[in-house]
């Protein structure tokens, strides 16, 4: 019985989301058992960036369908760009597809065709601890009950 799923950083939010909300990608059979999804960005010195929504995704899923949810971590890379671009901190940019750009403010870093509707999102590297485990201002700490 499957009691606990876990969203990597790894998977951009588009898969994510369509595992999550179309029954035609995945066989849904056995998930009613499902009592914690658990989503976290990855930790250490190679750390990938996550997208924020990637962990909204699975929280909003994990809700509408009464399944505790749990943020582990945000990973190594924090939302938001840190310092604004002054320097302090290595920022990048992130889309809900998984492409990532360092830096974030040259647009010249940008692919080809990139656009704001891929839903870029500025991360800095702060760290884990520093990272922290909000979502949204909340830690997301439930568990099956």
């Amino acid at each position: 019985m499957i009691t606990t799923a876990t969203i990597a950083s790894t998977a951009p939010a588009q898969s994510v989301a369509l595992h999550l909300t179309t029954p035609q990608c995945a066989s849904w059979t056995g998930w009613e058992f499902l009592k914690q999804l658990i989503s976290g960005g990855e930790s250490g010195h190679k750390a990938r960036p996550s997208h924020p929504d990637w962990h909204r995704v699975a929280r909003d899923f994990a809700q509408a369908h009464g399944i505790a949810y749990m943020l582990k971590q945000i990973g190594e890379w924090a939302p938001g760009s840190g310092d604004f671009g002054q320097g302090r901190y290595r920022t990048a940019a992130v889309a809900q597809d998984g492409r990532v750009v360092d830096g974030g403010f040259d647009r010249a870093g940008y692919p080809a065709g990139a656009t704001s509707a891929d839903g870029w999102a500025m991360v800095h590297w702060a760290g884990r601890k520093a990272a922290g485990r909000l979502l949204d201002d909340r830690e997301w700490n439930e568990v099956p009950s």
